[in-house]
């Protein structure tokens, strides 16, 4: 399913007037961004410097007819997607920007399956059944399970080891408690205050730690 934000830009680009074609390319890349991943909550200026370089290395090479101007370089983002915050065309959006009026939604009817299938692993504590057989109970095909992986908002931290982005949180604040000044944990302690398995405190411990 994807999302149209066309007529979110077109607001965004009628509610101000943009002074440069590098803010132009900001709106457009971030409804490009948007449109094939609603549900990431924001897009850092990262992200839409290499969105508009991918859309450039599409373009006719320079000389033909509707040849692309110079390309833009990353150092002239950020500055734009300042002046078109500052003037309400984006808005921050954890830790990155979305296009203002525009939320990480598929819609109500998709946003209340996607609920329904969190819900379901979230019930399941420690011990989940796996996503995507939670994802065909509530009724949210493949691609869109794949898109609410892509948004962080269900984590893989092992080989077929899954979790809400929300237990994966408890469980991190679970392991910091029993965490020592040396940075040593008890497993045994882990598993009981969790009700992790083996493998999936292991795999727990081996993903917190690859992020640090």
């Amino acid at each position: 399913m994807i999302w149209s934000y066309s007529a979110a830009l077109d607001r965004c680009i009628r509610a101000g007037r943009y002074s440069s074609h590098i803010e132009h390319l900001v709106l457009k890349a971030l409804a490009r961004l948007q449109s094939r991943a609603p549900l990431c909550p924001g897009f850092s200026a990262e992200d839409i410097a290499a969105e508009i370089r991918t859309q450039a290395g599409k373009r006719p090479p320079a000389g033909h007819r509707g040849a692309a101007s110079a390309p833009v370089e990353p150092d002239q983002i950020q500055p734009a997607i300042a002046t078109l915050a500052a003037g309400g065309q984006v808005v921050p959006a954890a830790g990155g920007y979305r296009l203002a009026g525009t939320g990480a939604t598929l819609g109500p009817d998709m946003d209340g399956r996607i609920a329904d299938m969190i819900l379901l692993l979230r019930q399941g504590g420690a011990e989940p059944m796996p996503a995507g057989t939670a994802a065909d109970r509530s009724g949210v095909p493949a691609a869109v399970l794949a898109q609410v992986r892509d948004a962080g908002l269900i984590l893989t931290i092992g080989p077929r080891i899954e979790y809400p982005a929300e237990t994966v949180a408890e469980l991190s604040v679970a392991v910091d408690r029993l965490t020592d000044a040396d940075g040593r944990i008890d497993r045994t302690a882990l598993r009981a205050a969790t009700g992790l398995s083996h493998r999936r405190a292991d795999a727990l411990l081996d993903w917190l730690a690859a992020r640090d």
